[in-house]
């Protein structure tokens, strides 16, 4: 099985920022870097899955200047297979959206099983890159993750999905107020690991310094094919037009008799405005049910949205 895990830098906030006493900013110069807390349960995750599963290549990708290689390779001499740093000048403006964008064209690039990454920065905490990328790889995505099975036994391919790919694996969701579930997906997949305490120990010596010798190619967006028009307008803000208050549609009621009394008028002209449905029960089979429902829908009208324009 082939992984992927996205490791971003942050700010180590054990440490209290320092601010200028002129402008009131922060120093960002005195600020700590780590590894993102949540990246780095991903990274734990992938290697205790290919503890677990012999035949199993983990392939590290980050995003960023060459200031983060040390823990790069570290990451290889606790057991990564590889590890690629994508940079490019203009790469330091993008912004989630953008930022996904380059993920998934790199992601394409190397081929993956199961993508991992951190659910949200520790900093930022904007929680969207992860969901972000499955939407752009088109594949699913499973959130806030605790901890991940191994595949078990043989391969069982998705649904309309290519046969060669492994087929599911087990992950355990955080959700509100300390439950937990457990759910399956199949691969590939994309999940976002919930910030833990690692588990993982540190490399041995001899593996930091052979760690120091391995190749490390650094991609920039042209390697990767990605025009930096697409990650601009991936990052602009959602226009909105003028609020309207939606208009009800207008009936014409023909005018009640003049000869009758006015009480009468009245009762005419509210019961005209006011149009009775009347209920349809379909029985029959799953598929007979299904189909008078989506008919019933159709002459409605609650499915034009969905017809081509004409002409088409």
């Amino acid at each position: 099985m082939r992984i992927l895990v996205f490791l971003q830098m942050s700010v180590d906030t054990r440490v209290a920022p320092e601010r200028d006493a002129g402008t009131g900013r922060v120093l960002d110069e005195w600020q700590v870097a780590q590894v993102n807390p949540a990246d780095a349960r991903a990274l734990d995750c992938a290697l205790e899955i290919k503890a677990g599963s012999p035949g199993t290549e983990i392939a590290l990708v980050h995003l960023g200047p060459a200031e983060a290689e040390p823990w790069l390779r570290e990451a290889l001499a606790r057991g990564v297979d590889r590890a690629v740093r994508i940079w490019d000048g203009q790469a330091a403006e993008a912004c989630a959206q953008g930022t996904a964008v380059i993920l998934a064209a790199a992601a394409a690039s190397l081929g993956f099983d199961l993508a991992l990454t951190g659910t949200a920065g520790a900093t930022h905490a904007g929680g969207q890159t992860g969901v972000l990328l499955a939407g752009h790889l088109d594949v699913p995505c499973v959130t806030q993750a605790l901890a991940i099975d191994s595949p078990p036994g043989p391969a069982i391919a998705a649904p309309s999905g290519p046969s060669s790919r492994p087929g599911i694996v087990g992950v355990t969701r955080g959700l509100a107020r300390g439950f937990q579930e457990h759910v399956e997906v199949f691969l590939p997949a994309v999940v976002t690991v919930a910030a833990g305490e690692s588990v993982a120990h540190g490399a041995a010596m001899d593996e930091l310094l052979r760690a120091q010798e391995r190749h490390m190619p650094v991609w920039d967006l042209a390697e990767l094919g990605v025009p930096w028009e697409s990650v601009r307008k991936a990052d602009e803000p959602l226009a909105s037009g003028r609020l309207r208050s939606p208009q009800p549609g207008l009936r014409h009621l023909p005018a009640p008799e003049s000869s009758l009394p006015a009480f009468e008028r009245i009762e005419q002209l509210v019961r005209g405005a006011v149009r009775r449905r009347e209920g349809t029960v379909a029985r029959g089979s799953a598929e007979e049910v299904t189909e008078a429902v989506f008919q019933a829908l159709l002459r409605g009208g609650w499915l034009d949205h969905l017809r081509p324009p004409a002409g088409l």
